[in-house]
């Protein structure tokens, strides 16, 4: 899976929750946390995103310290869906 895929599943999965992104912050690295208001949005966004790329993202990495960083999160992301492609393979 590439990038671009999953920075688009992050922002839709935000979109899914009610949480909107201004186009000019989606072209700059943003602290996700600021939109993230409670630790219901946090795992509702998290559930969205798992069922957006059919990934299980594991309980050790669902930090709110890990969403600081947009293209960080994305990052880690990408990392756990190269690692489920590979069990696939």
């Amino acid at each position: 899976m590439e990038k671009a895929r999953i920075g688009t599943a992050i922002l839709k999965s935000l979109d899914e929750i009610g949480v909107f992104i201004d186009d000019i912050e989606k072209e700059d690295d943003f602290d996700l946390r600021e939109y993230l208001l409670d630790s219901i949005q946090f795992i509702s966004f998290i559930i969205e995103l798992e069922m957006e790329l059919d990934v299980e993202i594991p309980s050790e990495l669902l930090l709110f310290d890990n969403l600081s960083s947009f293209f960080s999160f994305g990052e880690m992301i990408l990392g756990l869906t190269k690692e489920t492609e590979e069990c696939y393979v």
